[in-house]
């Protein structure tokens, strides 16, 4: 999936990082925490062995997040979710699938830039700590792959772009854009014909946070 680690940055130019604000509400002081929910779909794939293509599958991604300091030039966001991973891939003549259920724990260092009163864009990056829930895909020779031939835990890297749009008195729409760069093999010595696999992905999502008060 060389092409695809390729193609990030270009993916990363084009996200949403400006917007126009729908309400002229002032930002709450710096130092408060935002909390909220994010769901979107994750554009994964995969580096596996030199016998292995692999191919994009739209994969899904949702969960929460909490922002200490959302006000600040740096920020820390911390966003638990449940997030796919996998690929469609190819074997001489078979095509099958390898789909990865996480619980991902992002833990990631933002640089906020305020655009307007009530509107920010930002840049991000940091850890993604990933512990497998399920797996599921298709094998040569009627295979399957299982949950004990994955790895339980696996690190991977997030970075991207971003922007929060104030729509009402303390909440906020939120969008971004990262990839996803999988560092560590996430297979079993045991997996059957695929001897290994790192996850790559392009994550896009939407979603809610409300700043408390400070």
């Amino acid at each position: 999936m060389n092409y695809l680690s390729k193609g990030c940055l270009g993916g990363l130019v084009f996200a949403m990082v400006l917007a126009m604000n729908v309400h002229s509400q002032q930002f709450r002081q710096p130092g408060t925490l935002g909390i909220g929910a994010l769901g979107g779909v994750n554009l994964g794939g995969a580096v596996a062995q030199e016998n292995i293509s692999t191919e994009i599958r739209a994969l899904p991604m949702f969960g929460g997040i909490a922002e200490f300091g959302v006000n600040r030039p740096l920020s820390l966001a911390v966003e638990p979710m449940y997030a796919v991973e996998g690929a469609n891939f190819t074997i001489g003549d078979f095509e099958g699938t390898g789909e990865f259920g996480y619980l991902q724990v992002p833990v990631l260092i933002r640089g906020n830039l305020q655009v307007t009163q009530a509107s920010r864009v930002f840049a991000f990056a940091g850890p993604n700590l990933a512990f497998n829930l399920n797996a599921t895909g298709d094998l040569p020779n009627g295979a399957e792959f299982t949950r004990e031939e994955v790895r339980p835990f696996s690190l991977l890297g997030d970075f991207g772009l971003g922007g929060s749009w104030g729509i009402t008195r303390g909440w906020h729409l939120l969008g971004n854009l990262r990839y996803t760069y999988g560092f560590m093999d996430i297979l079993e010595d045991i997996a059957p014909t695929i001897d290994s696999w790192e996850p790559r992905g392009i994550k896009a999502g939407v979603g809610v946070m409300y700043h408390l008060p400070g």
